[in-house]
């Protein structure tokens, strides 16, 4: 039955009056323009967005700038000022869009055991699925809670074979300026509790560490590890939080791929270990440094040629509180019940630009709400339940901003959640690696098993689209990607919903991996960034055009289905 709605969903786009007021771009119904300024593609085929790719792209650019701002070297990291400012852009967006009720929610709730055996279907077997455990019960405490980093830095030394120091450099976290290193937190642990003028800190110091590629029995010893693009967290990631620490090993280097750009990975689980203990599996038990790969490279090229490569390093920081805000609008439905639609996307990153994760699809969220607004005040048509269009804070910090939305309004009845709509990682052209194995280059259409329903919508909706086809005309069949239906719902805020089973249904678009993810170099014109900068290719015209129709016409079937 729902195969025949979408079916009859896509003739009636050309030939109902009322339908063709909402989609029938080609007759200019809603104006359309090219994106303005952009290098990251250039439209080879022509394709005629839907949404307003303008409006969408020049909301992601500034998002993607605010990195560049006074004071706002951190980008968009959660609780930072750039974070600050890009809500409060946002809020002002979402006003002039003419949505309602729009707020900046300030996250302040606290997340505890006793939501997690709240949980619908809540079973101990749960915490054996990765999916509910990063939710559930790793962002366990006070969601405003942080790790507030005081000094965090490593000093290199290199003696050749007669004990002559040849190089040395420092790699620094620095607060107000650019890092040179991104710190890899240790857990706590009560050895390392420093009290400075009544202030709890945790202190870690070593000095003249061996830096080694391998685990060694005897002699104190910084592990280095490599991070792979196109699997950087694993590459080294589960390797050492799998395996057990012997007591010389001190500390640990991540080496990026890149020349100039290091890895950033959260050390996310701030009150769970805390008030558990439950540490080894979650957290790092040393602390570690992320450098880029030129520094790698010299040490590499030294190892081989048999000198010795010291390390000292140091590491304080303090538990401290955030203001972190996420920014929600909503657009009236027919319907006067609590049920609601969610459109979402999360506009915290990294300390970089943060285009494709995800400036972008928080700007195509804000796309996505200023079409429907505009098929209100120009068609009178309202969806049929009240959407809800959020951009969600702390997501790179363990779904901060969902949970805090989920206790305050959902788990507490207020509202009832229906479907959940949500892009993330996509609009690159890293997908055309034949080294990526093909389900990592598809377009991933991930839904909630028992809605499996929903996939077949967007695949509909893609083939009517054209878009593999499309794809393949950019690109060649080679090096062109598909489209498929995954029944995991991981990696962005839809997880949060399905984990925790405040949902009917959730869609999450994504593409991954991609060459810029979590990553920044060069006074933040590397990695994950908006103009292309090899080996980094930037937001791509070319696909983000398509993919943010897919997203919006999914969206309109979802929230428009009675009247459809």
């Amino acid at each position: 039955m729902r195969r025949k709605l979408v079916v009859l969903f896509l003739a009636l786009l050309m030939t109902s009056t009322a339908i063709v007021g909402i989609f029938n771009h080609r007759n200019g119904t809603i104006n359309i323009a090219s994106a303005e300024g952009s290098s990251g593609g250039v439209n080879r085929q022509s394709y005629q967005p839907i949404i307003n790719y303008s409006y969408v792209w020049k909301k992601t650019y500034n998002l993607s700038m605010i990195v560049l701002q006074d004071g706002c070297d951190k980008g968009r990291a959660f609780g930072t000022p750039g974070e600050r400012a890009a809500a409060e852009n946002i809020s002002t967006w979402m006003q002039e869009i003419g949505l309602v009720n729009v707020k900046r929610d300030e996250i302040n709730e606290t997340w505890k055991y006793k939501d997690v055996e709240d949980i619908p279907d809540w079973k101990w077997s749960k915490v054996l699925d990765r999916s509910f455990t990063v939710v559930a019960l790793a962002s366990i405490g006070d969601l405003n809670k942080t790790r507030k980093i005081d000094e965090h830095w490593i000093r290199l030394r290199i003696y050749d074979k007669n004990d002559r120091e040849i190089w040395n450099t420092t790699l620094m976290y620095k607060e107000n300026d650019t890092s040179t290193c991104f710190p890899l937190l240790k857990s706590p642990n009560i050895r390392d509790i420093e009290w400075i003028d009544n202030k709890k800190y945790y202190v870690y110091n070593q000095t003249n560490l061996k830096v080694t590629k391998h685990r060694k029995i005897f002699g104190k010893y910084c592990w280095l590890k490599y991070a792979d693009w196109k699997d950087p967290c694993n590459s080294w990631g589960k390797k050492l939080l799998r395996s057990t620490p012997l007591p010389n090993f001190r500390g640990f280097i991540v080496v990026d791929e890149f020349d100039h750009t290091y890895f950033m990975s959260p050390s996310r689980f701030d009150d769970v270990s805390k008030k558990t203990g439950v540490i080894s599996v979650l957290e790092y038990s040393r602390p570690g440094y992320s450098i880029n790969g030129s520094i790698g490279k010299i040490i590499e090229e030294n190892l081989s040629k048999g000198h010795d490569v010291r390390a000292d390093i140091y590491s304080k920081w303090h538990y401290d509180r955030v203001k972190s805000y996420n920014v929600i609008g909503e657009l009236r439905g027919r319907d006067p019940s609590n049920v609601v639609d969610i459109v979402c996307a999360h506009y915290d990153c990294w300390w970089n630009q943060g285009t494709v994760d995800e400036a972008a699809e928080t700007a195509l969220v804000l796309g996505i709400a200023k079409y429907m607004k505009e098929l209100e005040e120009e068609k009178g048509i309202k969806p049929e339940h009240t959407v809800k269009f959020i951009a969600f804070a702390g997501e790179e910090m363990g779904f901060r901003g969902t949970l805090d939305y989920i206790k305050k309004y959902v788990k507490s009845g207020k509202e009832v959640v229906r479907y959940v709509v949500n892009p993330g990682n996509f609009g690159h052209n890293d997908s055309t690696c034949t080294d990526l194995d093909k389900e990592d280059r598809d377009f991933n259409i991930c839904v909630n098993k028992d809605c499996g329903y929903l996939a077949s919508v967007v695949i509909n909706i893609s083939k009517a689209l054209k878009y593999t086809e499309y794809i393949e005309s950019l690109y060649g069949k080679e090096h062109a990607w598909g489209i498929r239906p995954n029944w995991q719902v991981i990696g962005e805020d839809a997880q949060a919903f399905n984990a925790t089973r405040y949902r009917k249904g959730v869609i999450q678009f994504s593409r991954n991996p991609f060459r810029g993810y979590h990553r920044d170099g060069n006074k933040h014109t590397e990695g994950d960034v908006i103009e292309t900068k090899k080996p980094f290719c930037g937001l791509v015209n070319d696909t983000f055009t398509i993919e943010s129709d897919i997203v919006l016409l999914t969206a309109l079937y979802l929230c428009y289905e009675d009247v459809i």
